[in-house]
């Protein structure tokens, strides 16, 4: 794949990051203002979608903005290991 191409790849999951971040936001704040609304001072139920969705956004965050992209150094790495000379052939 051309720069150019892996750029756009790139630019796009940001994009869709910010996307994604933006919708949680959104959600999470609605939802604390319905249970302000609701029944302010009781049992905070608002966190536990708050910190699932919160993983989910976070495991998000680091395939875009955490992993480095592969290189052709890391390519050619990974294929010598598949070709040492020590292994019996198959695996």
């Amino acid at each position: 794949m051309d720069p150019r191409a892996q750029a756009r790849q790139r630019l796009q999951a940001k994009r869709r990051f910010q996307r994604h971040a933006l919708i949680y936001a959104i959600v999470i704040g609605l939802l604390v203002v319905i249970w302000a609304l609701t029944n302010f001072g009781n049992y905070f139920w608002p966190i536990w979608p708050a910190l699932l969705w919160g993983i989910v956004l976070g495991i998000h965050a680091w395939t875009v903005y955490g992993q480095r992209p592969i290189t052709d150094a890391d390519i050619d790495r990974e294929l010598s290991r598949d070709h040492r000379p020590d292994q019996p052939a198959g695996g």
